[in-house]
């Protein structure tokens, strides 16, 4: 199918028929993310984190629909939700630093990309993430350049 937003309108009168279902929930939410409609996710994926409430995966997805709709208040609270379940999921802190980020807080997102660092030393997105979050803080900048270096050799 071209048109996602076809698709969204499938698999809306799908999920009429089957609302109980929660991998049809995550395709439609997910299928309304790329269609550009947030408004539609953030209602799938709430729907799938009320169903499933201890699920880390659906808060994510939550949040990024959140995030998608510029609702940064609402993404944080998803996310640290998400963080109560799982304080170490990498995914988790990366889009709570994202959000940091988003909202002009680089020195949150700075202590979040590090914490994310501490356990993927190696991964070049954090790796830039960093170095941009110290410039915009005036950290360090010969740590800045060191991981912006690091994040391109690596990539």
């Amino acid at each position: 199918m071209k048109q996602p937003a076809q698709a969204v309108q499938l698999l809306q009168a799908a999920a009429a028929k089957r609302p109980d279902e929660p991998a049809l929930r995550n395709l439609l939410g997910a299928t309304a993310m790329k269609a550009g409609q947030p408004g539609v996710a953030v209602a799938e994926f709430s729907a799938l984190a009320a169903k499933i409430p201890k699920s880390v995966e659906a808060k994510l997805a939550l949040a990024q629909a959140h995030q998608m709709e510029r609702r940064l208040p609402d993404a944080r609270q998803v996310l640290e939700a998400a963080r109560q379940l799982a304080p170490a999921d990498v995914r988790v802190l990366g889009q709570l630093g994202d959000v940091a980020a988003a909202k002009g807080d680089y020195s949150k997102a700075l202590g979040v990309y590090r914490e994310v660092a501490a356990q993927r030393p190696r991964d070049a997105l954090v790796l830039n993430n960093i170095a941009y979050a110290l410039v915009e803080t005036n950290g360090d900048l010969n740590e800045a350049v060191a991981k912006s270096s690091e994040a391109v050799r690596l990539a």
